[in-house]
C-alpha cells in the first residue's frame, strides 16, 4: 500500500518532455551509399528530473531502431544517427493545440524569412 502511494506521488511529480532524434536509413545494396534518407522524430517522455527523462529518452530512441527487407529483398535498417536532446513541455495537459515542441531561430537570411 505504501509503495503504491509512493508510485502515485512520483507519477504526479513527473514532468513531460519532448525528445528529438534523427534516424538514418541504410539499404544493403552491395556497394557504398552516397546518399542517405534521414527521419527526424519527436516523441514524448516523462521523468522526475531532466536527467531521468534524458536517460529514458536515449533508451527509447535506441529501442525504436529496426530493420526489414524491402520489396527487392534488400535489408533496410533504420538506426539512431543522433540524439539531439530533450525539451520540457510547456503545456501540462494533452489537448488539441497542446504545444509539444518549439525552438527559436536566430540569424535567418532574408530569403528564408520570406518563406516563414
Amino acid at each position: 500500500m505504501i509503495a503504491q502511494a509512493t508510485q502515485k506521488r512520483h507519477r504526479q511529480g513527473q514532468t513531460w518532455y519532448t525528445a528529438h532524434v534523427f534516424y538514418r536509413c541504410d539499404v544493403r545494396l552491395g556497394r557504398p551509399q552516397k546518399m542517405h534518407t534521414f527521419e527526424e522524430v519527436y516523441f514524448l517522455v516523462s521523468g522526475l528530473t531532466p536527467s531521468e527523462a534524458r536517460q529514458k529518452a536515449r533508451k527509447l530512441a535506441k529501442q525504436k531502431e529496426h530493420s526489414y527487407k524491402n520489396m527487392y529483398g534488400q535489408l533496410v535498417s533504420w538506426r539512431l544517427a543522433r540524439f539531439v536532446g530533450i525539451q520540457e513541455m510547456l503545456d501540462r495537459k494533452f489537448k488539441d493545440g497542446a504545444e509539444v515542441h518549439f525552438r527559436f531561430l536566430r540569424g535567418l537570411k532574408s530569403r528564408a524569412n520570406k518563406r516563414i
